[in-house]
């Protein structure tokens, strides 16, 4: 069975996942992914470097990420140029580690990069807004307005409420998190069975 898990920046998805994951799940992160394929000289990140011009590349050939980040959120046609062509790699890449009984696809972009279609069920982890800002500001050291642009380009609460098969609400504790997290799980099992 191959479980999708998305959610917005600052959620908590990436918890849900990690949690999964101690439970000897076989689980995918797809931001671990994304860094393995756009390593230096890869395919992938010679054609974003064609695309978006070699001032994306570090004196040691490695990607600037926020470089990148920046050029590609603030125009339209530059962040879905951007999702095409990692999403190609990213979505190839997960298929060959699908293994076992269950695996876990942790995809931030699941329904863009079409990873959806590969799943037998898809949990979406949901958080106000004001949470999901707190956390990817935290984490990522970016300002308000970052995180407020970074999370107006990912699918709505409103959208993965309508689009996932199971719903996990972060409006509390981690170990609330983790307790809904354990009873989707126990659910997905049971209607497996």
């Amino acid at each position: 069975m191959i479980i999708g898990l998305c959610g917005r920046s600052g959620s908590g998805k990436s918890t849900v996942g990690e949690y999964y994951a101690s439970l000897g799940i076989n689980y995918i992160d797809t931001d671990k992914i994304s860094r393995e394929v756009t390593a230096a000289g890869t395919p992938c990140l010679k054609e974003l470097a064609g695309y978006f011009g070699a001032g994306i590349l570090r004196e040691d050939g490695t990607l600037d990420r926020k470089l990148l980040a920046s050029i590609a959120m603030n125009d339209e046609n530059g962040y879905a140029k951007l999702n095409e062509i990692t999403h190609r790699y990213i979505v190839a890449r997960t298929k060959e580690l699908v293994k076992g009984d269950i695996t876990v696809i942790d995809a931030p972009l699941l329904f863009e990069s079409g990873l959806d279609k590969e799943c037998d069920v898809v949990i979406g982890v949901v958080a106000s807004d004001l949470s999901c800002v707190r956390r990817v500001r935290k984490r990522d050291g970016i300002s308000i307005s970052a995180a407020h642009a970074r999370l107006a380009r990912q699918k709505s609460n409103d959208f993965l409420a309508q689009n996932c098969d199971y719903i996990i609400e972060n409006r509390s504790t981690c170990r609330a998190l983790l307790n809904k997290a354990h009873k989707v799980l126990e659910q997905i099992k049971e209607k497996a069975l």
